[in-house]
């Protein structure tokens, strides 16, 4: 699957630039037919009116574009968001994954956003500079020298060739980069807990190794970075040459041609412009690759439907399922459906040793059960209705809240399996009770099964 750039909205941005653009390369036009109607004697006022103008109503469509590429980003934003959770919807045994987490949570927490507004930053200065270079140098060519679009036409074949020659040295560094940007932000993840609950010991652990992946991720980014800028000088100066030539013989051959003279005079700071555009465009399309590779990587992670969905195993015959009156040990799957009669409503808990396979055995009916069953691991950070009050809750009232709100949504959604895993695991006696009869009400309607933390 691939990151969704292209919408309505991105489409509208797009025009939008251009319009923009053509607007600027139209007040070069109007600077030099301003210039040739003075040197002539001409009446200039239509020309300088329209020039006025054209620098007041490019901001027109710079506002449009603002606007719409704005849009462009939450729109791929949101369709990103949507495909991750529909690659990842029902696929419990990746929730205890942790390296299937490291890998995938920094992407979807804020990675994602930043390679899509990042992107989309880069999305416009290319364009804008491309046209802005592309409808001047057309402009200054009708009205100085053609031979300033053959200079620019020698000017990108030798641009490109020097970009391709950094090529495998630049994709190197911006992997690295992106390695230890990564790692960096792993440890980050670290510091929420480490840093409320204050434990002299793990503050140190957590800020050394936060300093080195910092330091890491700092000094990959700015060699990556210096590595850019030396190679968009080294091409600027191979690329400009041509340019620089052209220009220098065109005040050559208008020596004597005062109106000549003037259009270039005239139009000199926006020739110049037009080089340090090019010189910018150079190092736009030297981070492309950064770029494409990034993208690629974003992509890469919502494209893991064929990741297995084992973590864990179930040491079959170490397990077990109860209810009130009897006790016995699971052999496979099938021994479950016949204990709790295809999962007729009532209670049941399974129980085993560390490492036995509880959980596993949880998600395992989970990824079978689909939407017919709810999945409440301990401490998740799934949204609820009362998430809004349950600010000022105790755990014990936030899981009641939580079991009150599953209760009345279990004939809407479908439900007719309850799944909980060591509710009780943060929780003092009395709200232990508290909650053990709200799920001893729950289970009056369907079938509940559960791992509990206290014996």
């Amino acid at each position: 699957m691939k990151v969704k750039f292209i919408n309505y909205a991105t489409i509208a941005g797009v025009i939008f630039i251009i319009i923009q653009q053509a607007i600027v390369a139209s007040s070069t036009a109007l600077i030099a037919q301003l210039s040739h109607s003075i040197m002539h004697g001409e009446g200039y006022l239509l020309w300088l009116g329209l020039f006025v103008v054209s620098l007041t109503v490019v901001y027109i469509p710079t506002t449009l574009t603002n606007y719409f590429i704005n849009k462009a980003k939450y729109i791929t934003f949101g369709s990103y968001i949507t495909d991750f959770g529909r690659q990842a919807y029902n696929r419990p045994n990746l929730y205890y994954n942790s390296n299937f987490r490291a890998e995938k949570e920094p992407y979807f927490t804020h990675e994602a956003w930043l390679i899509i507004q990042e992107d989309y930053f880069f999305i416009v200065d290319v364009l804008s500079i491309f046209f802005n270079v592309a409808f001047n140098v057309l402009v200054l060519s009708i009205f100085l020298d053609w031979a300033f679009f053959a200079s620019y036409i020698v000017a990108i074949p030798l641009s490109l060739i020097c970009i391709l020659i950094s090529k495998s040295r630049l994709e190197k560094k911006s992997d690295k980069m992106q390695q230890s940007r990564n790692g960096m932000m792993q440890i980050i993840n670290h510091g929420w807990d480490t840093i409320l609950l204050g434990n002299k010991w793990n503050m140190s652990l957590w800020k050394n190794r936060f300093i080195r992946s910092s330091q890491t991720a700092g000094t990959d980014q700015r060699k990556l970075t210096l590595e850019i800028d030396i190679m968009s000088l080294a091409t600027l100066v191979l690329s400009a040459l041509p340019i620089i030539i052209v220009l220098f013989m065109s005040f050559v051959r208008a020596y004597g041609n005062t109106p000549m003279l003037a259009m270039l005079v005239a139009t000199a700071p926006r020739q110049i412009l037009t080089i340090q555009y090019l010189s910018d465009m150079i190092g736009l399309f030297v981070q492309l690759n950064d770029k494409v590779r990034r993208t690629k990587q974003l992509s890469a992670n919502i494209a893991f439907s064929e990741v297995s969905d084992t973590n864990g195993k179930i040491t079959w015959g170490r397990v077990y399922i109860q209810d009130i009156e009897r006790k016995v040990a699971l052999q496979n799957l099938n021994d479950l459906y016949l204990f709790t009669n295809n999962f007729a409503k009532g209670r049941y808990i399974v129980t085993g040793e560390n490492g036995a396979g509880k959980t596993t055995l949880l998600a395992e009916i989970k990824l079978q059960f689909g939407d017919s069953a709810y999945f409440l691991p301990s401490n998740s950070k799934m949204m609820f209705q009362n998430d809004e009050q349950s600010r000022e809750f105790s755990t014990g009232e936030k899981t009641l809240a939580n079991l009150d709100e599953i209760s009345k949504n279990i004939c809407s959604e479908g439900i007719s399996v309850l799944l909980l895993d060591e509710w009780d695991a943060n929780l003092d006696k009395e709200n232990i009770l508290y909650v053990n009869s709200a799920v001893g009400k729950l289970s009056n309607s369907i079938c509940v099964i559960e791992v509990t933390h206290k014996k």
